[in-house]
C-alpha cells in the first residue's frame, strides 16, 4: 500500500473526457460533477480552489444541499465553471471516507497502515480501493457503506486519520487547492497561490469495495486518539496552533475581524468544549486576541456575539454527531450481540 501514492494505477477513463467535447466547454469542472452524479454520487459546488460549500448556495448552503439531478448540477456549474467538486459522505452516497492527512505533525497514511497490520484483520485488495491523492500528500481511500444505518463520523480516530460519514464531504477530482508554497524552510510562503490538484491514483468510483465488518465495528468502539500538541500555549493551557499563536500575539487585521474570531472561537470550542468551563477558556483566549486587534468600532459586545454563535453553531454539531454515533452503536450491538 506504501506504493500507492507513488504508482498510479491507470483509471478506468468514466471520468475523462475527449478533447473538443461540448460538457467541459460548456460547465468546466461541472462535466465531471455529472460523471459522479451518473455513477450515483449527491454531489454538491465548492469555492474555487477550496473545501467549503459555494457562495451561490446562500447563507445556509451545505452538504445537506447535495444532488444527483443533472438538472441541478448543470445549473450550479453554469453559473461557475470553476467550482471545485464535493461530494457528499454517509447514507446519502452510501460511502465512507477514510482520510489520511499528512500534517500538523501526524502521517495519517503510516498510522492507517500499521493500525492494519497490527489488527491482522482482512482489507480489500488495495488495487480495487478507490484513492485520491490529496494536494497535501494525503489520501482519501473510498469505501461502500452496505448497511441501512447511519455512517459514522469518526475525527481523529487515528493520529492523522479522519472518517467522513453522515454530515461530511469529501473535495472530488479533478477539483484544485490553492497552496501558498514555501520557498525555503522557515520562510513564510509568499502572496501567490498555485492550484493543486486531487489525483485519483487508484481505481476508479465506479466500483466501490464494501467496508469490511469488523472495521465497522471498530469504528463504533474505538475513542478518539490524542491530538497532536503545538509547540505555541498560551496561559489557557490550550495547544493553539501557529495561526492562532499569530493572532495572539499581534492580533487580527481589520478586514478580517469577525470572520477569523468566528473561525477561531469554533475550533477553541471544539477542543475545549462548550461547558462553562470550556467556554471560559475559550474567552480567556479570545480575549488575548482582542487586546492586540484594532478595536476601531469593534466593541467587545460584537466578540461575545461572535463567540456565542459558534458555541452553539459548535453544541448542535457535536449533539448531532453523537446522535448519529450513538443509533450506529445501538445497531451495531444488536446485530452482533443478539438477545
Amino acid at each position: 500500500m506504501n506504493n500507492a501514492s507513488d504508482q498510479a494505477i491507470p483509471a478506468c477513463g468514466c471520468m475523462w473526457f475527449p478533447e473538443g467535447h461540448r460538457l467541459p466547454a460548456k460547465y468546466g469542472l461541472g462535466a465531471v460533477a455529472l460523471r459522479y452524479a451518473a455513477l450515483g454520487y449527491s454531489v454538491i459546488p465548492l469555492a474555487r480552489g477550496g473545501k467549503r460549500p459555494h457562495a451561490m448556495l446562500g447563507p445556509v448552503g451545505g452538504v445537506h444541499l447535495a444532488s444527483r439531478d443533472p438538472d441541478q448540477v448543470m445549473d450550479w456549474w453554469g453559473l461557475d465553471m470553476a467550482a471545485n467538486v464535493g461530494v457528499a459522505t454517509g447514507s446519502v452516497n452510501r460511502l465512507m471516507v477514510v482520510d489520511l492527512d499528512v500534517k500538523r505533525g501526524n502521517n495519517g497514511i503510516r498510522e492507517f497502515y500499521s493500525f492494519l497490520h497490527g489488527s491482522a484483520q482482512p482489507w480489500p485488495e488495495w488495487s480495487a480501493v478507490p484513492t485520491v491523492r490529496t494536494p497535501s500528500g494525503g489520501a482519501h481511500l473510498w469505501l461502500r457503506w452496505p448497511w441501512d444505518v447511519p455512517v459514522p463520523e469518526r475525527p481523529g480516530i487515528l493520529p492523522g486519520v479522519d472518517v467522513k460519514g453522515d454530515g461530511g464531504l469529501v473535495v472530488a477530482p479533478p477539483s484544485m487547492q490553492l497552496i501558498s508554497p514555501i520557498i525555503r524552510p522557515g520562510e513564510r510562503a509568499g502572496t501567490g497561490q498555485v492550484p493543486v490538484p486531487y489525483d485519483w491514483v487508484v481505481s476508479c468510483p465506479h466500483a466501490v469495495p464494501d467496508v469490511p465488518t469488523w472495521f465497522a465495528g471498530w469504528l463504533a468502539a474505538a475513542s478518539p486518539a490524542p491530538r497532536a500538541e503545538s509547540h505555541h500555549t498560551e496561559s489557557s493551557g490550550a495547544p493553539l496552533d501557529d495561526a492562532l499563536a499569530e493572532y495572539v500575539k499581534n492580533g487580527v487585521p481589520v478586514s478580517m475581524r469577525n470572520r477569523e474570531l468566528y473561525r477561531v472561537a469554533c475550533g477553541l470550542y471544539r477542543r475545549m468544549g462548550t461547558d462553562p468551563q470550556g467556554s471560559a477558556e475559550v474567552l480567556d483566549v479570545i480575549r488575548q486576541i482582542y487586546d492586540r486587534t484594532d478595536k476601531t468600532d469593534f466593541p467587545w459586545r460584537e466578540v461575545l456575539t461572535c463567540a456565542e454563535s459558534a458555541r452553539r453553531f459548535v453544541e448542535t454539531s457535536k449533539r448531532r454527531e453523537d446522535e448519529r454515533n450513538s443509533e450506529f452503536l445501538a445497531w451495531h450491538m444488536r446485530r452482533n450481540h443478539p438477545q
